[in-house]
């Protein structure tokens, strides 16, 4: 279940760690409760351990899941580390291939952990995290697969620590060398320049395709120096990519900005029936492409230009689940 790519961690439990998920389970009148309690203070108990050893200063008090009303009213598993913000451990059991997101867990937080349990519960594995900084509302369902290798954690939290989170996915931002970085730790990443002749492969070469039958069809005009960048999301299961292709328009009065985005199966398979992506600006919808039953379609897209100070939101939708992202924005500084 883990790929060999990934840097996993494991971490014994100890006698204090027990210790303390028995004292919270114990506080429970529901045996299912208790269970949900033991686990999570397991999980939180190991990355305060994890971090400890990266000398990364975390704070017990300050967590929901270390107080007892809050613990006993919804199912958290959060750790506080100071200046830096909220993560989630949440626990998942052998053989687990999703993390359940309860709605309690979906917003301020930075980051989610997979934290997988032994059989004797005697050690767990960190299996990676899930950057949680760039949506607007967390997704529902996490797949392990989806969870970024630990090698990467650091290097996250350390530029949430220098420069705090942005409001908005700044596009042109992508557009300057030192920010691949960035962006690829937000599991964004960005492709080569746009060149319709180039012979590019993979995600590429479908983007390619997929853009030029865009432009044929629909007479679409993209700026002359393009940016172009895809990340996968997970959406009532199932596994989507969106492209953003973006650009600033030469200079003809207002200055404007560009943005395609295109939605397609990260699986290479069409689209489940009941896709939507719905686009917005400040004031109302602008376009809202759905694949409706009946249908059968490999990508849906959206074509949007506003002025340099607008901003866009996006919303990801398969029937009656939904993932909103950060608006896009081109801050061009």
């Amino acid at each position: 279940m883990n790929p060999n790519t990934k840097e996993i961690i494991e971490i014994p439990l100890g006698i204090e760690a027990h210790r303390l998920a028995k004292q919270f389970a114990a506080e429970q009148d529901n045996p299912e409760k208790r269970k949900q309690v033991y686990l999570n203070t397991l999980a939180v108990y190991a990355v305060h351990r994890y971090l400890h050893w990266l000398q990364i200063e975390t704070d017990f008090t300050k967590s929901d899941s270390w107080n007892p009303l809050l613990r006993c009213r919804w199912n958290v598993a959060d750790l506080w580390l100071p200046t830096i913000g909220k993560l989630e451990c949440r626990p998942v059991l052998p053989e687990e291939k999703v993390i359940e997101l309860p709605e309690k867990v979906r917003k301020d937080r930075i980051a989610y952990l997979g934290i997988q349990f032994s059989e004797q519960l005697d050690y767990v594995q960190i299996l990676g995290f899930k950057a949680a900084v760039e949506e607007a509302v967390s997704p529902k369902i996490i797949s392990v697969y989806e969870l970024r290798s630990l090698d990467r954690f650091i290097p996250y939290l350390e530029r949430i620590a220098k420069k705090g989170v942005s409001a908005t996915i700044n596009v042109a931002s992508w557009l300057q060398d030192e920010v691949d970085k960035i962006a690829q730790e937000l599991s964004w990443i960005v492709l080569p320049t746009l060149t319709l002749s180039a012979n590019w492969l993979g995600a590429s070469e479908t983007l390619e395709e997929i853009i030029r039958e865009i432009q044929q069809r629909w007479g679409i005009e993209l700026p002359s120096e393009t940016i172009n960048a895809c990340k996968d999301y997970w959406v009532a299961g199932h596994h989507l990519r969106l492209y953003a292709i973006t650009g600033k328009f030469p200079v003809s009065g207002i200055e404007e900005w560009s943005l395609l985005l295109i939605l397609t199966s990260g699986d290479e398979n069409d689209l489940p029936q009941g896709t939507q992506l719905q686009i917005s600006d400040q004031r109302e919808v602008l376009a809202a492409p759905e694949l409706f039953p009946g249908r059968s379609d490999a990508y849906l897209f959206t074509y949007v230009v506003g002025r340099l100070d607008e901003i866009f939101q996006v919303t990801l939708r398969i029937m009656n689940d939904s993932l909103t992202l950060k608006p896009f924005a081109f801050e061009d500084e």
